[in-house]
């Protein structure tokens, strides 16, 4: 609350009633009140304000967030305007957690834990699950009911962010992949979890894309947070992002401060990363950096291209406006084709005081300490989604990323990894292949 208050006192002055009651200062009342949130699309007419001790406006006009100021049309006595905008920025915000799983349901049930720990207080977390072969639905089921727990052993050092056990069952509800596109149930009062079966491995922009279609499709949203799901976050994780991309009216997508898993003092990245359009490379904002290291956030969000997949906050305008993400890349590049498209119209801001933690790769073996041992479907993926995303925004810059490609090339035959330079090799004289032909 502490940063609603800072934003509306910017736009209505508070005075103590000699009878207690909270009320418009006088210079105000004389004039037609207007309260704008226009980062969260909200407007308030107030007008015929009432001229006793009692703030009572006979007409609210609303647009935008929150459908309950519908069938609002008048204030009770017994409220003052301080304490009724405190409702309604508390109600106003509510948010869809999309958690992508593919193959990886410990991690999957590890990060929901610490998920329903969380401290938002309205929310609805979506797992879609990219036709998984490792019973993941099941077990995520079994965890949901209480048959299945994640167990740290105690000198874990995160072990307090999923452990012991949140209280079960949780309630759930399944949905196959149209029903989910369609807004699954037109029963208003859903579970906190949505299960979703995707029909297929859709990558990562298709297999989160169909979660984002069931939140577009309810309408019933401010904001999704797109997380992995090698991730486990601190409690109040959400409510700083919100709470910093409601500070930046302009932005679009916020991001976290990112944490190694496996050691938590080392920074991975400040919310997202800068790109080099030359080369076709990306430099992560902060990383290897110390947690304790003061943060700079303008200067990190003035060097931001884009946000960080592993834990970004979207808004429902940007949406709404830029549309889903591109599932033309299946890995790697989404999230910057994402921002670039949104360029003029929505900006990038990053929360430093909202951590999560990222194993960083679980389900397709990244590493970026050492890209060397990193998968072949990783390598794949990241060089041939550095051309689609070059040919797509910077057709002059591919000159020079197929120079790049030499050393690139140097470096998998240094490493005798002889199929990674065939790979190479074909991507440089034979095009873009499809996402499911042979590696």
């Amino acid at each position: 609350m502490t940063a609603a208050r800072r934003t509306w006192s910017t736009s209505i002055r508070w005075r103590r009633h000699p009878r207690r009651h909270e009320a418009l200062d006088p210079e105000y009342r004389s004039q037609l009140g207007c309260l704008r949130r226009p980062d969260m699309g909200l407007k308030i007419e107030i007008s015929n304000h009432s001229q006793s001790n009692y703030v009572a406006p006979q007409c609210i006009k609303t647009n935008g967030v929150a459908s309950f100021l519908q069938s609002i049309t008048h204030l009770n006595n017994r409220y003052s305007i301080y304490n009724w905008i405190y409702e309604v920025m508390a109600k106003s915000s509510r948010s869809y957690i999309i958690i992508l799983n593919w193959n990886c349901w410990p991690d999957t049930i590890e990060c929901l834990e610490s998920i329903f720990r969380n401290d938002a207080k309205r929310y609805q977390v979506i797992v879609c699950d990219n036709d998984s072969r490792d019973d993941s639905i099941d077990c995520i089921k079994a965890w949901a009911e209480g048959r299945l727990d994640v167990w740290l052993p105690p000198s874990a050092p995160l072990r307090g962010l999923s452990y012991p056990p949140v209280k079960k069952p949780i309630r759930y509800t399944e949905y196959q992949r149209i029903a989910a596109e369609a807004g699954g149930s037109a029963n208003q009062d859903e579970p906190p979890m949505v299960l979703i079966h995707t029909g297929g491995n859709l990558g990562f922009a298709g297999g989160n894309n169909i979660g984002l279609r069931y939140a577009l499709a309810r309408d019933d949203f401010d904001y999704v947070w797109l997380i992995n799901n090698d991730t486990v976050i601190k409690p109040d994780a959400l409510t700083k992002l919100t709470t910093r991309i409601e500070e930046v009216p302009a932005a679009g997508i916020c991001g976290s401060k990112l944490l190694y898993y496996t050691m938590p003092d080392i920074v991975q990245a400040w919310g997202g990363s800068k790109y080099n359009k030359w080369m076709g490379t990306t430099h992560r904002l902060g990383e290897l950096s110390s947690v304790r290291e003061q943060v700079d956030c303008d200067m990190v969000e003035s060097n931001l291209d884009f946000i960080s997949g592993a834990a970004m906050l979207v808004s429902k305008p940007f949406l709404k406006q830029i549309g889903l993400m591109e599932e033309e890349y299946f890995l790697y590049f989404e999230e910057l084709d994402w921002a670039t498209r949104a360029k003029g119209r929505f900006g990038l801001c990053f929360a430093h005081d909202s951590i999560v933690y990222h194993k960083e790769g679980s389900s397709i073996g990244t590493n970026s300490i050492k890209p060397g041992t990193k998968s072949l479907t990783a390598d794949y993926y990241g060089l041939r989604s550095r051309l689609i995303f070059t040919r797509r925004f910077f057709p002059y810059c591919l000159p020079s990323i197929y120079i790049w490609l030499l050393p690139v090339l140097i470096n998998r035959i240094r490493r005798g990894q002889w199929k990674r330079v065939r790979m190479v090799w074909g991507l440089a004289q034979n095009g873009l292949p499809r996402p499911g032909d042979d590696l």
